[in-house]
């Protein structure tokens, strides 16, 4: 289906003007006999080209500077923006505040539909750490700490079910499982399995434990979240 072309305010102004303007220089060249009239007429369409000229400036830096604070916007991560809309004036920059405001939105929706699916993740985590009869830990990056869920607390012998990497790594007996922290969230960033050791805070001995670490990755192919399995070496 063909779209019918539409003649933009903007350009047919500049177009008259042109054409207008080229008129009267060739006329000025041809003509002999310039008559005060005719001086009046080019003159004062000559300045109505330069302030023509000097307003569509105008609105073009005003449409540069306001483009690019969106855009500056949209690339850290808010997407609550947009250009008001024309309320008498509609050109061709108008066209593309529309077009970059239907980007925003598009973002937006996105953005929110994105955030709506990590809280279900997250929240599906969550139960299935909490009544999962299987030993497991959920490694939260963000927050950088491991949440053991009830059987994985009778592995490890304690009632502590958080526990901050930071604090994790202070103990020399846990570097084994550090290692293997390291090489599956930032190293090959795939699942991995191994026989290592855990202490915790307070514990007297560490409890050798083996671990299968499964990550969950991004599109970023950054790795937010992992699932710790454990069984308790007998």
């Amino acid at each position: 289906m063909k779209k019918s072309m539409k003649i933009k305010p903007l350009t047919l102004l500049a177009a008259g003007l042109t054409g207008v303007l080229l008129i009267l220089m060739v006329t000025e060249a041809t003509m002999s006999n310039r008559t005060i009239i005719f001086r009046v007429v080019f003159e004062g369409l000559l300045l109505s080209g330069v302030v023509c000229i000097i307003l569509v400036l105008f609105r073009l830096i005003r449409f540069y500077n306001k483009t690019y604070g969106l855009l500056r916007r949209l690339v850290s991560g808010d997407y609550e923006v947009g250009f008001p809309a024309p309320t008498y004036w509609k050109d061709e920059f108008t066209t593309l505040e529309d077009l970059l405001n239907r980007l925003a939105d598009t973002l937006r929706q996105y953005d929110e539909l994105r955030v709506t699916r990590i809280r279900q993740l997250r929240m599906t985590l969550d139960l299935v750490l909490q009544y999962s009869g299987e030993p497991m830990a959920l490694l939260d990056m963000e927050r950088g700490a491991l949440e053991f869920n009830p059987a994985m607390l009778e592995v490890l012998q304690t009632e502590r079910n958080l526990v901050k990497l930071d604090t994790l790594k202070n103990l020399e007996s846990n570097n084994p499982f550090v290692n293997l922290l390291t090489k599956t969230i930032e190293t090959e960033k795939s699942a991995q399995n191994g026989k290592v050791s855990l202490q915790l805070p307070g514990q007297e001995a560490p409890v050798t434990i083996q671990v299968y670490i499964v990550p969950y990755k991004d599109k970023k192919e950054q790795v937010p979240l992992a699932i710790v399995f454990a069984k308790a070496e007998v």
